[in-house]
């Protein structure tokens, strides 16, 4: 055999060597992508729930310092928004009802974590990296109104996407033909 013979087969190794290591990298991402989808749902949820349980004043727990998290009942700037105004002539009932319709069909609901009668807590997982986040909603019947809360379980900044759900549960809830 001539030495052009021999090396042949090495150059040949190689491509293949080279051609294969995109294909061992793709599938080292999805892998790692799988378990990330499948553990995420699975952290605990943190600064949720109520605050002054058995008092008149029943708020949700504060929003953390970091930017990912919005709530109707803050009174910082940075994380407040507007809670959705009973419209007159529906019942709390209904509204609270509707609500939760709006919610359930919000993109990325994953489902109720707990119901009580004037507290819904539910998960929500983001498209594509399917962080969890946590929605939180309180009926304030007397003041005629219903509270919002969204926050990340993970990471600092949510780049907006908890308020943007939240504004898009009160538009949907507005405009469902009440």
């Amino acid at each position: 055999m001539s030495e052009d013979q021999n090396s042949t087969p090495e150059k040949t190794l190689t491509k293949k060597g080279r051609s294969m290591s995109p294909v061992i990298i793709f599938i080292t991402v999805l892998a790692v992508y799988a378990v990330w989808a499948l553990l995420s749902s699975r952290i605990p949820a943190r600064n949720t729930g109520l605050s002054g349980k058995g008092t008149a004043e029943v708020e949700f727990t504060p929003c953390p310092d970091s930017p990912n998290c919005c709530s109707s009942t803050e009174t910082r700037a940075d994380k407040s928004i507007d809670p959705i105004a009973i419209p007159s002539g529906m019942t709390p009932e209904s509204a609270w009802e509707k609500c939760r319709e709006v919610i359930q069909s919000t993109p990325g609901f994953s489902g109720f974590i707990s119901e009580e009668d004037t507290y819904l807590h539910a998960l929500f997982l983001t498209p594509l990296m399917r962080f969890p986040d946590d929605l939180e909603v309180l009926m304030d019947s007397h003041a005629g109104q219903i509270h919002l809360k969204s926050s990340s379980r993970v990471g600092y900044s949510d780049l907006g996407k908890n308020r943007s759900r939240l504004e898009a549960v009160r538009k949907a809830f507005l405009n469902s033909g009440l």
